[in-house]
């Protein structure tokens, strides 16, 4: 099952010697919530709560019995 989500995002400052310092609002377009962040890992924690969803993890070669 594929989740399509569409958000805006909308950045206000940000700091370019620290990218991690960073402040704005994520807009969730199908709910009209508006959230503010200030920093990457929010930023991340907002999006990845959304639907109650873990973070990807890295892709990587799947163990050989995993294989199809």
């Amino acid at each position: 099952m594929v989740i399509l989500d569409n958000y805006i995002v909308r950045i206000y400052r940000r700091d370019k010697s620290d990218p991690d310092r960073i402040v704005g609002i994520v807009e969730d377009i199908a709910s009209n919530v508006q959230r503010r962040f200030t920093g990457f890992q929010e930023l991340s924690k907002i999006l990845v709560a959304a639907e109650g969803r873990s973070p990807r993890k890295k892709r990587g070669k799947l163990p050989a019995r995993e294989r199809k």
